[in-house]
Formats: C-alpha cells, sequence, structure tokens
C-alpha cells in the first residue's frame, strides 16, 4: 500500500451535513451540492488517527495539524473537516451531531527574519466520525 500525502483540506458547517448519509464504521455519502470552505494549507497535512474497541463499538480519535498563512475566523461555528489525498480519496473527520471537532490555532512569531512565521491548525476529535467518503452508484 502506497503512502497517501493529503494535499487539500475543506471545512464543511456541521449543519450543512445534515443531508449527508452517515454508515457508522463504513463511510459517509455526501449530497452534492454541499458547500466547502477551501483551507489554504502550506505543504501537507498530516493526520493521525487511532481505533480501539470500547463498549462493544468502534471509538476513534484522530488529529489533523496544518500550517497555514494566517488563521481562519471560526467564531461559535462547529466545523467538519474534509482531507483530500494525492490519490483523490477523501476522508471526512466529524459528523453532524456530536461530539463535534475542536479546533485551535497556533501562531508562530519567529525571532530572526530568516525563519518563517506561520500558524499551525490542530483538529482533534473523538467518536466515530472518521469517514471514508463513498461515491454515490
Amino acid at each position: 500500500m502506497r503512502t497517501r500525502y493529503i494535499t487539500k483540506l475543506e471545512r464543511i458547517l456541521v449543519s450543512d451535513l445534515s443531508g449527508a448519509t452517515f454508515i457508522q464504521n463504513v463511510g459517509v455519502i455526501l449530497p452534492q451540492n454541499l458547500t466547502t470552505e477551501k483551507l489554504d494549507i502550506i505543504g501537507l497535512a498530516s493526520l493521525q488517527v487511532e481505533d480501539k474497541m470500547e463498549n462493544k463499538g468502534l471509538f476513534q480519535t484522530a488529529k489533523l495539524t496544518a500550517t497555514m498563512a494566517c488563521r481562519v475566523d471560526t467564531g461559535v461555528r462547529k466545523y467538519a473537516y474534509l482531507c483530500t489525498d494525492d490519490q483523490g480519496g477523501r476522508t471526512l473527520i466529524g459528523t453532524s451531531s456530536r461530539p463535534y471537532a475542536i479546533t485551535t490555532f497556533v501562531d508562530s512569531h519567529p525571532e530572526s527574519g530568516s525563519s518563517k512565521a506561520a500558524v499551525t491548525m490542530t483538529v482533534n476529535y473523538a467518536g466515530w466520525g472518521v469517514l471514508t467518503v463513498l461515491t454515490q452508484v
């Protein structure tokens, strides 16, 4: 199996996922008219997912990290994140209901002019909603 690299990152308001079909432990079918917001990432994003069986069900924790030139406003809105890899595969982090993904930003202001200033966005998620995006047939 070839390593997949996350080359594109989008966010989706969880309220916009109400028309999605979630199949627990299998995947998700997204509505065709879904509105997404492309995030301008620098380089590749990283995604770590841990699966474990808990109380007779699958429980997942995920950590998504991306470097960006600037923060994006989140306000009090809840988002799910859509990752696209270099082979066209897509993974959705989060669902239309609780628990929601938690997004944090860390600003880096280097002490020398030769270093780059950047913002690191980290998304943490715990639940069953790390899902492969399935295509409609």
